[in-house]
């Protein structure tokens, strides 16, 4: 029976006001990702990404969660059609 790994982040609230100190914090969990699947043999499979995905409605905000997204994809080589987002609360 083949595992399967997956990762699940809530209530990220990204926001554009202050991407620069959020960004601080998610290159930090992108770094120790990456560190738990180069050295402790994880695997991810599937994204689950649930409540606030950003911290608004507006256009900015969903631009900077996207953009953080897409990076986390990236990182983890998983597939768009792996990722799972249910937004609010």
């Amino acid at each position: 029976m083949k595992k399967v790994g997956w990762l699940h982040l809530s209530d990220m609230h990204i926001s554009a006001k202050h991407l620069y100190n959020q960004r601080v914090v998610h290159d930090a969990l992108l770094h120790d990702i990456e560190d738990m699947l180069s050295t402790k043999g994880a695997q991810i499979d599937m994204v689950f990404f649930t409540g606030d995905v950003s911290q608004t409605a507006a256009v900015e905000d969903y631009e900077a969660s996207l953009e953080f997204v897409l990076k986390l994809l990236e990182k983890v080589k998983v597939d768009k059609s792996n990722l799972f987002i249910v937004p609010g609360n």
